[in-house]
């Protein structure tokens, strides 16, 4: 957080918490559990996220960098207790040099984000030096001319394949790398910067391991980012060494409900929030206008 008074106060166990308050002995009273991480870059459970209010001195700095993301329904909040990471993205920057713009909607894939216009409507507020973030592969497994009509081509190449709707209309569709290179090529004509991330993981244990499965979507997008020369997040692997850290009853209160193993809660959605915005960090991607927030 920012603030003139700055300290570190250890709480019960193994709870750390950094928080803005005169109380120099106990956390805010109703304070909710969260995700943060302390000096040193390690994951830390913390309380109180709420940022201190901004010195009234300070003003919005006139470089400053917006964070798009365009993803699926485990970056935008949809739901009494479904909480998307890309809604608490913003709490890891100081707001006078970093916004963060979420587009991320549920249910969309790398090929319907695009058909439904989501994407261009996204491009349209990007400006030179913005960061674009992509994240998709939970749903581009789907079929590609049944239900949503979402699906896309397995791998990075160029086949194609052309389908045909009861209504007659016909599209062809492509592999899931062909479509994040438009978007890499659409987003660097416009002077910004795009970042490929593997999708977020499922709430899966056999016994006391998380199961990683195999994530080609992931794979792919890393193949994606190495052959186009753009930074790439494996969120997939961030995530899921802190939910072997956490236990499997921990992470159980990290999803929104017992039956659904995609979905975060407030809870999960700050932890994801809070390994992505390491990850930019740690590796420089927001070139130092950025200070983390914990």
């Amino acid at each position: 957080f920012f603030s003139s008074r700055r300290r570190h106060t250890r709480l019960q166990g193994d709870w750390s918490s950094d928080v803005c308050s005169s109380d120099l002995n106990q956390p805010p009273q109703g304070a909710e559990i969260h995700f943060g991480f302390d000096a040193s870059g390690n994951m830390v459970i913390v309380r109180n996220l709420t940022p201190c209010p901004p010195t009234e001195s300070r003003s919005i700095a006139s470089n400053r960098v917006t964070i798009f993301l365009a993803g699926d329904s485990t970056g935008y909040s949809n739901g009494v207790n479904q909480r998307g990471w890309g809604d608490e993205l913003g709490l890891h920057f100081d707001p006078h040099h970093v916004r963060v713009a979420n587009h991320a909607r549920p249910g969309r894939s790398t090929r319907s984000f695009r058909n439904e216009g989501l994407w261009q409507r996204l491009l349209a507020e990007v400006r030179a030096n913005d960061i674009v973030l992509i994240q998709f592969g939970h749903n581009d497994a789907d079929p590609l001319d049944q239900g949503r009509c979402r699906g896309v081509l397995p791998g990075i190449g160029e086949q194609t394949q052309s389908v045909r709707f009861p209504d007659g209309r016909e599209e062809l569709v492509h592999t899931f790398g062909w479509y994040l290179q438009r978007y890499i090529e659409e987003t660097r004509r416009v002077h910004a910067r795009p970042i490929l991330l593997s999708p977020t993981p499922r709430n899966r244990w056999h016994g006391d391991h998380l199961i990683r499965q195999p994530n080609d979507h992931g794979t792919w997008a890393a193949l994606t980012a190495k052959a186009c020369d753009v930074p790439f997040i494996d969120a997939t692997q961030l995530i899921a060494d802190q939910y072997m850290a956490l236990g499997q009853q921990r992470v159980a209160n990290l999803f929104c409900c017992a039956e659904d193993d995609v979905h975060t809660s407030l809870e999960g959605a700050r932890l994801n929030a809070a390994c992505i915005a390491n990850a930019l960090i740690d590796a420089s991607l927001l070139n130092g206008a950025i200070s983390r927030r914990i």
